[in-house]
Parts: C-alpha cells; sequence; structure tokens
C-alpha cells in the first residue's frame, strides 16, 4: 500500500509541474539539497521528525495535498513551519515537494 501511495503521489507532483509556473522538469536532486538545507533539521534525514509536532513526511503527514497547496504551506509557514518566502524561489519550491512525495 505504501508504494501505491508513493506512486500516486509522485504522478500528481509530476502532473501538476504547470502549478509552479515552470517550464522544466523538478529536479529531486536539488529538492533533496534544499530539504537538507531548510528542512531536515526538524522533519528528519527520511522524513522521521526530530522536533516534536513536525509532520512526519515518512507516514504522508501533509502531503496529502495539491503542489499548489504545499507551495502555499512552504510560503506561507504554518504550526512551527518558518515561511519560505524569498528563501526558496517557486522552482525550488517546486523541486522540494516532489521531494518530500519521494519520504513517504
Amino acid at each position: 500500500m505504501k508504494g501505491r501511495w508513493q506512486a500516486i503521489l509522485l504522478a500528481a507532483g509530476i502532473m501538476a509541474a504547470g502549478s509552479f509556473g515552470s517550464a522544466r522538469a523538478a529536479d529531486i536532486a536539488e529538492g533533496k539539497r534544499l530539504y537538507r538545507v531548510h528542512c531536515e533539521s526538524c522533519h528528519g534525514e527520511r522524513g522521521q521528525p526530530e522536533m516534536p509536532g513536525a509532520a512526519n513526511f515518512s507516514k504522508g503527514e501533509g502531503l496529502m495535498k495539491t503542489d499548489a497547496q504545499l507551495r502555499t504551506h512552504m510560503t506561507n509557514g504554518g504550526r512551527m513551519c518558518p515561511s519560505f518566502a524569498g528563501v526558496i524561489m517557486d522552482r525550488g519550491m517546486f523541486d522540494l515537494a516532489l521531494f518530500l512525495r519521494t519520504l513517504f
């Protein structure tokens, strides 16, 4: 079942590439780099949180959203997560959203 959800989420991310206005394919390696720099300290290396209250991406927490919803969350922040507006550009947010889906 986990593999099925991974495939669905990954496909949704790829199909929604236009939602970020990007003319290029997503770059999972760049998404992983951004995750390590900005997210790993709270959400853990493999999506299992290091900080209490952070979403557990390995269980799909916070990932049952469209790419546009993930981008809005990354832009505005929420709960304990800070805003990344002006820190991660639109293309980077798409790369990061696609990488996040690989953790589930």
